[in-house]
């Protein structure tokens, strides 16, 4: 029909919004105009337990950047070896390999840091974003409902055990 995967992706997301949001009405967040806009909240599982957790990380990060692309406010909950889940930043997801987001979230003097720094720089970088940490994040660690809770809309690119076995859907 001519449409690529991510269209299809795209389409079949917006379609569960839409079953979601008549339920409980979508997060409101602000755009680069300033204006306020409806944007579904997506959490996005990645990372897991098994050895395919690099491809987990890997899929993740393609498809939260397509999302967002898409006009979702995408957040990316990484799933522990212990089954679970926190909050991070495009910052922590970014990075190379699960083992070093998990560092990430463990370090909680470096993220500090890095909050201070981005407060520290943000005024030298207009209309960059409302909040500058936003990215740099890293939330508290919890049980997949509570992970969950203030998502509009769940995705998951977990692969092998929960990811595929139909438990964590």
């Amino acid at each position: 029909v001519g449409a690529s995967h991510a269209d299809i992706v795209a389409y079949l997301i917006k379609l569960a919004c839409g079953r979601r949001l008549s339920e409980r009405p979508a997060t409101t967040v602000s755009d680069p105009s300033g204006e306020g806009l409806k944007k579904p909240r997506l959490h996005l599982l990645f990372g897991g337990a098994t050895s395919e957790r690099q491809v987990s990380r890997q899929s993740g990060i393609f498809a939260g950047l397509c999302l967002s692309s898409q006009g979702f406010d995408v957040r990316f909950v990484f799933m522990d070896r212990a089954q679970r889940f926190t909050e991070v930043g495009l910052f922590q997801a970014l990075h190379h390999d699960v083992e070093e987001i998990e560092q990430l979230i463990a370090d909680k003097a470096g993220q500090q840091t890095l909050a201070a720094e981005a407060r520290r720089v943000a005024p030298g970088l207009p209309g960059l974003c409302d909040d500058p940490t936003r990215h740099l994040a890293v939330g508290p660690t919890q049980e997949l409902a509570q992970a969950v809770a203030a998502a509009d809309v769940v995705f998951s690119t977990l692969h092998g055990g929960v990811g595929e076995d139909g438990s964590i859907q």
